[in-house]
């Protein structure tokens, strides 16, 4: 070869070297195919032996435990903030929360100290080795695969060097981070926290078994001034043997040992669970401390983490965090002020000072108040000093702490007084702004009061603040006061007279249902009435007669009124006329006095004994009378005591002392429409209050007023005007006479209707959610006393609530406000995707009788707690918007709203218009609705990691990896893609592939079919989401190597951006989010999620098995390209995990109803059945399941034999057992089947396999047999009863009337038994006679023809059949038949009579009555022959 042709073959393969260094670096990175554990083995290396070294990894067992009050965990509430803005009222430095705000305090949590034993179950797993054998023949070395692919420098996620194990702050309260630094300034002493974020990934090509990975960081990162920890750590994840959440990381604490110092305590994180190279992991770790107990300017420079986790080829590495963080804590304290001021002066030594000095009186006393002003929220423990002197002329004595703050007192540690100088020291540990406060008593010399010449006096405070760490301030003020002496002037004669509203009258309405007793019709008044001596006749003891007058006519504005309602400003008022209204109460406070001149404060009152009080004398008009009655007489036994005596026509009928007139009032007699009350007190002074209640009546009159009120334009401007008047005669005969009015307002009744939403929240670490709970109230109140007339009834209507997205539901319940609820029930629904919002609407129908009012309004309350994965936190942000509506289905609402959305914006408010779904027929449903939202934020520590996901769940329920659907239900699948908190990692090109259930191979499978898809999340992220749809059949956009062909979406043949019109044809979908809404690509920075959903129906293709063994499989794919760096995107093919969804049929309702009778037709009460679930034997015959949850249902039938099973029941076969017979009834030995359907339909079999079919009223007629018995006798000769008759014959008659005023005991006519008796048989004797299968009841047997020779007996016999069978029988008649008697083997025997033998009713012979009663006739003949002839011989005799 020449030396050019040598060079160019040089070129051409320098060339083709270079194209492969180029090409390599390019190949498509795929983390789909799935790795078999290489363990070193072949076939000359068969098995592992001691020599090299393989152990087997043993996968951990979880720890059972469930938290309880001897392992001490205690979960940690963060504190409910306040959403009413409520203020420190009191002054004690705590703000005083309103009942009806939001807040709550928090919880610390404490960790769980459970330790692991034989009963919990948990064993820990161990890593296992590697097996180190080297087979030369195969190449083989410690397991390293024969063909390893090459791998691109630039592949972050599957390089060696991509590694990542550090921690970086995240946030913090009141907090500036500054790289690796974080300085804490807080601003308040609670709740103060600080977070950490650790980021992990293993980097290699090596997937860690459960527990390779170990990470450990400190427990505690804040200590206190005694060095002891001073905070409590939160981890969102699961504690270490409870497997939770979707991260396969949990932790526990590592107390080194020593379980008594926390200062060495370490978390440890382990994975339960094997973790790819390509798995990014990020966790939040909290450190919440209050600022008081750390040090102003503490710093901890150390904080890192240490991990332990396998390289590239499994090896153990070790290090610690790249990064090192610092946490410097600021605390504050600030003095903003110091006031002093003058607040009262003494002329004498009080005793609460102590005790009296003997120079008291040369000296009067100042009190001035000393205050200062810490600033609130301020974090520094403190001191303040606070020193006063009295100023130049005056020295302290006494110091006590303003009452206001009790605080001032609780916190002083120190009060000296000395040389007329006080020091006071206030220690505050916990800080919070304080304000020391109180009061400095200073005693002046009374040498410094001149005559005529000012005094002022001046006096400096003092104030001094020292902070625990570093801050000292100093302040003080200055305040004067010019000394007044006591006023001792008389302040003269006084006769004053006021009346003033009480209460308004509400819901005047009810004067239009007759109302009049209520409350919302009455009104109470105030007058106040005061009388005082002039000074020249203090101590005369004269009675002054007074009188007060309510309820006859006044003059006003030239028009006499006792009683008017008027317009505001209108001078024309409508006088009321007796019996429009009454006074029902009449209430009294009086105060008697004696004018003294007290040192301190001039002329005042002393109170007067209660002995010397003068009585009241109460007087009263009725309706329709002009003079007035005495009724009672009232006298002050105390502060709070009356004693009432009552007169009856001038004579004291009742005298009773009652302590609630005071402020109630005594009840007045019915139709009492004016009083005068009058007094003669003798003392100088007298205060006097009277408050009477006025009723206003339903009368035509005040009907008519009302009306025209509520008709006017200006009816809330009415008023009810009432005058009364005040007469007193002085000492000095010059009559006083007052009159006064007030008026109320008159209200309509104006109920409020309204929708009110509360929540409170909790974070529940353990299963890496938060719950919050909300309360839902739909109400109508302030309708009154009578307000069932204004209020809606409740009985029936739906709550909706639009769940916000990704959130689920627990725990549904729904509450009645008012009185007499009864039982409510409710059924709730989940629609998904309601109205392609993306979100789940829940529908909580609620029925129950009317409702009745009661103070607290009439209404129900749902109570609910929503559900929040920190995934979906992630997904949609911390911020829960709420909205719901409640519509009544009866009636309408007094506030109501139209079905028409309300006040909601767009898009809210089409999802809440026409929520009834009847299209508003009328335009809208009006006044039937209530609409309310609420917003709720909260902030969690999050656990994160990277990649494809494919969850599933069911409506209201969360997103897993694994579902049930009912039967024709909903259910929906998500893609999510998630990037993780890593520092400059980014992703674009995404798009998500979803073969619809096609996944895991041949598995026996059903599919459902889409109804639709959303892309509500990811759009609101900025994506411009296109859809494809594919009906092609068998498609596989994607397999174990990445995206195939058919995941091409340009291809026209596969994929359609139109979905066909029938959705149940889709076969797959493709999601491309490649372009963003604004244009240009769509990209996802670290720490964001995306998500779509697609919606199924459990309406499979094909016979699905009962035994619920089959499932849909579902997975999907992602391809997406990333970066950490912004210049080299990786691409790559992502598969998520696969998610199956089960598949049932719900219970409904059997509409199966069998009517039990007897053979007569008649309804049998009271049978019992049990129905029980039912399975072939492999014989084909149905027996009872006894390996079925479902449980078996037992009911009787009721008055009208009628059995229905209220309970639910999933479709299936059952057997119905008669397990209750009436007595005297066949109990059948056999069930009936019963084959129930999905839709409640029910096919019932009788025991013999034929069909029942329904009557006519579509129940199934079935027929209790009676119990029987065969009645069996022998007819045998009277005088041998071993001598069988043949030949006779016998009837047997049923007793069928059930008439108690007939005659049952008589004998049948054979010949027309009548009504009352049915003819059951009859027959003859051969010799035996048998009756067949006789019922429980009353039988007549009679005997129709006698055997030759024999006697027919007159009589009959009564055969009573019982119900337990046994057979009684009693002869019946004038002339007894012979009775029955029992043979040698307990057989009946019916004898026959020989004509001879009669009468018999069963005797052994008749020869001798015979002869007897021959003789006995022949005797009468002969003595019948003498008297004859004796007679005929005295018919002879001549007459005398």
């Amino acid at each position: 070869m020449t030396r050019k042709k040598r060079k160019h073959w040089a070129k051409k393969l320098m060339a083709l070297f270079l194209c492969l260094c180029m090409l390599l670096p390019m190949r498509a990175n795929f983390a789909f195919a799935a790795k078999t554990e290489d363990t070193g083995l072949c076939e000359h290396h068969p098995e592992h032996t001691a020599e090299c070294g393989y152990a087997a990894a043993v996968e951990a067992s979880p720890c059972t435990h469930v938290h309880d009050e001897s392992c001490g965990y205690i979960e940690a509430v963060p504190e409910t903030p306040c959403d009413k803005g409520c203020t420190d009222t009191d002054g004690d430095g705590v703000i005083d929360h309103a009942e009806d705000c939001a807040y709550a305090p928090g919880i610390e949590g404490q960790p769980c100290q459970h330790i692991h034993d034989e009963a919990c179950g948990y064993a820990q797993g161990s890593v296992g080795s590697p097996c180190t054998f080297v087979c030369e023949t195969c190449g083989k070395e410690n397991g390293a695969s024969e063909q390893t692919p090459a791998m691109s420098d630039n592949d972050y996620r599957n390089n060696a060097s991509s590694a990542k194990h550090t921690i970086v702050w995240v946030r913090g309260d009141d907090a500036e981070i500054n790289g690796n630094q974080m300085d804490v300034t807080p601003d308040s002493i609670y709740g103060n926290s600080v977070c950490y974020q650790v980021q992990f990934t293993c980097g290699g090509d090596y997937t860690a078994k459960t527990g390779e990975i170990e990470i450990r960081v400190p427990a505690h990162i804040f200590y206190k001034r005694d060095g002891s920890a001073a905070d409590t750590v939160t981890v969102p994840l699961s504690q270490e043997g409870t497997a939770q959440g979707d991260t396969g990381f949990w932790y526990r604490i590592d107390d080194q040992g020593t379980p008594d110092d926390r200062s060495d305590d370490e978390i440890v994180i382990t994975n339960y669970r094997e973790v790819s190279s390509a798995y990014y992991f990020t966790c939040d770790i909290v450190y919440r401390y209050e600022a008081p107990e750390v040090a102003n300017g503490y710093t901890k420079g150390d904080i890192s983490a240490s991990f332990k986790y396998p390289g590239e080829s499994g090896q153990r590495q070790e290090e610690l965090s790249t990064d090192i963080l610092t946490v410097i804590n600021h605390t504050f304290v600030v003095l903003n002020s110091v006031i002093k001021s003058s607040s009262s002066k003494y002329e004498t030594w009080q005793n609460a000072w102590g005790e009296k000095p003997e120079d008291a009186e040369d000296y009067f006393y100042v009190l001035w108040r000393v205050e200062s002003d810490i600033e609130y929220g301020s974090t520094q423990p403190y001191k303040v000093t606070m020193t006063d002197d009295g100023g130049d002329m005056g020295q302290v004595i006494y110091y006590y702490d303003n009452p206001i703050n009790g605080t001032s007192e609780y916190y002083r540690t120190s009060t000296e007084i000395q040389d007329g100088e006080i020091t006071v020291i206030w220690d505050y540990p916990r800080s919070s702004g304080n304000d020391p406060r109180g009061y400095v008593v200073v005693k002046y010399p009374r040498t410094l009061i001149e005559e005529g010449k000012e005094l002022k006096l001046t006096n400096t405070v003092k104030y001094k603040l020292e902070g625990y760490d570093d801050v000292l301030k100093e302040k003080e003020a200055t305040a004067s006061y010019i000394y007044k002496p006591v006023d001792t002037t008389y302040p003269g004669e006084l006769y004053n007279f006021s009346k003033s509203l009480g209460d308004s009258i509400d819901n005047i309405d009810d004067i239009l249902y007759g109302h009049s007793t209520t409350a919302s019709t009455v009104s109470t008044f105030v007058m106040e009435a005061e009388f005082r001596r002039p000074q020249d006749q203090l101590g005369s003891g004269t009675p002054v007669p007074i009188e007060i007058t309510d309820g006859i006519l006044h003059s006003s504005q030239n028009k006499n009124y006792q009683m008017a309602i008027g317009k505001i400003g209108d001078k024309n008022k409508i006088s009321l006329e007796k019996g429009d209204f009454n006074f029902d109460y009449l209430g009294f406070n009086v105060r008697e006095y004696s004018m003294v001149l007290d040192p301190e404060r001039g002329w005042t009152g002393k109170g007067t004994e209660y002995d010397k009080y003068a009585p009241l004398e109460i007087y009263l008009q009725a309706d329709g009378e002009d003079d007035w009655y005495h009724w009672g007489q009232v006298t002050p036994v105390s502060a709070s005591v009356l004693r009432l005596r009552l007169y009856e026509d001038g004579i004291l009928s009742e005298d009773y002392t009652d302590s609630s007139p005071v402020a109630q009032g005594f009840k007045l007699p019915e139709g009492t429409c004016a009083f005068r009350i009058s007094y003669a007190p003798t003392s100088d002074n007298v205060k006097m209050q009277c408050k009477p209640i006025v009723r206003l009546n339903p009368t035509e009159h005040m009907q008519e007023i009302v009306r025209e009120i509520l008709s006017s334009r200006d009816k809330y401007r009415f008023k009810f005007w009432n005058w009364a008047s005040f007469q007193v005669e002085n000492d000095n005969n010059n009559g006083v006479n007052i009159e006064d009015e007030a008026s109320v307002d008159l209200v309509p009744v104006n109920v409020k209707s309204s929708l009110v939403k509360r929540s409170t929240s909790k974070i529940d670490y353990q299963n890496s959610r938060v719950v919050i709970h909300w309360l839902v109230w739909a109400k109508e109140e302030e309708g009154g006393p009578n307000c069932d007339y204004y209020y809606n009834s409740f009985e029936k209507g739906k709550f909706y609530d639009l769940l916000p997205p990704g959130t689920s539901v627990e725990n549904v319940e729904v509450l009645a406000s008012g009185k007499d609820t009864g039982d409510i029930s409710w059924e709730t629904e989940f629609v998904d995707n309601w109205r392609d919002s993306g979100q789940t609407m829940m529908i909580v129908s609620v029925q129950g009788p009317a409702q009745k009012g009661s103070y607290l309004g009439v209404g129900y309350g749902l109570r609910y707690d929503l559900i929040s994965t920190f995934a979906n936190i992630l997904d949609n942000g911390s911020t829960f918007h709420n909205y719901a509506a409640w519509q009544t289905e009866v009636g309408t609402l007094w506030q109501g709203k139209n079905d028409d959305g309300g006040s909601f914006q767009e898009p809210i408010k089409s999802y809440f218009t026409d929520l009834n779904g009847n299209e508003n027929p009328d335009g809208v449903d009006r006044k039937t609705t209530l609409y309310g939202d609420a917003v709720t934020t909260v902030t969690v520590p999050m656990a994160t990691e990277s990649g494809f996901k494919k969850f599933v769940k069911v409506p209201g329920g969360l997103y897993g990896q694994s579902a049930t659907a009912e039967a024709d239900g909903g259910y929906s699948y998500q893609l999510r893609y998630e990037t993780a908190r890593i520092d400059n990692l980014k992703a674009k090109n995404l798009v998500f592939y979803d073969t619809l259930e096609t996944a895991d191979g041949e598995k026996n499978r059903w599919q459902g079919v889409l109804t639709g898809v959303s892309v509500h999340q990811v759009s609101v992220k900025g994506a411009d989401v296109k859809v494809y749809y594919s009906t092609t059949q068998g498609i596989r956009p994607y397999d174990s190597k990445g995206v195939t062909a058919q995941g091409d979406l340009s291809d026209i043949d596969l994929w359609s951006l139109t979905p066909p019109e029938d959705l149940s044809q889709v076969t797959a979908l493709a999601f491309d989010l490649r372009q963003s809404t604004g244009g240009g690509e769509f990209v996802m920075q670290n720490a964001q999620s995306v998500y779509v959903e697609i919606f199924m129906q459990a309406s499979p293709k094909g016979e699905i098995p009962a035994d619920g063994t089959v499932y849909a499989y579902n997975d999907a794919a992602c391809t997406v390209s990333t970066t950490t760096d912004g210049t080299v995107w990786n691409e790559s093919t992502e598969a998520s995990n696969i998610v199956k969804v089960n598949y049932y049929q719900p219970p409904v309702p059997l509409s199966c109803r069998i009517h039990k009778v007897n053979e007569s037709g008649e309804s049998l009460e009271g049978v019992e059945f049990t129905l029980s679930a039912a399975k072939e034997d492999g014989t084909g015959n149905w027996v009872i399941d006894e390996e079925s949850e479902i449980e078996a249902l037992t009911a009787k039938t009721d008055t009208d034999g009628i059995l229905s099973f209220q309970e639910k029941r999933s479709p299936g076969t059952y057997l119905l057992y008669e397990t209750g017979t009436l007595p005297g009834y066949q109990k059948p030995a056999q069930p009936w089947r019963l084959v129930f359907d999905k839709d409640g339909s029910v096919q019932l079999y009788e025991p013999d396999g034929s069909q029942l079919t329904p009557g006519d009223e579509e129940h199934y007629e079935i027929v209790n047999k009676m119990n029987s018995v065969n009645f069996t006798f022998t007819k045998v000769k009277a005088e041998d009863t071993t001598a069988e008759l043949t030949g006779a014959e016998f009837k047997l008659y049923q007793l069928v009337c059930t008439d108690t005023s007939h005659d049952h005991n008589a004998l049948v006519d054979v010949k027309n038994s009548g009504s009352c008796w049915k003819l059951v048989d009859t027959q003859a004797s051969n010799p035996q006679v048998t009756f067949t299968d006789l019922l429980p009841g009353e039988y007549r047997l009679a005997e129709t023809k006698a055997p030759n020779g024999r006697v027919l007996p007159a009589g009959q016999w009564q055969v009573v059949v019982g119900t337990d069978l046994q057979i009684t029988i009693t002869a019946l008649g004038d002339t007894l038949p012979p009775a029955f008697a029992v043979g040698s083997e307990g057989e009946w025997l019916l004898p026959n009579m020989r004509p001879a033998d009669i009468p018999s009713s069963g005797d052994s012979g008749t020869t001798l009555f015979i002869l007897f009663g021959v003789l006995l006739m022949g005797g009468g003949l002969l003595l019948g022959a003498a008297v004859l002839k004796r007679r005929n011989s005295r018919r002879g005799r001549p007459a005398a």
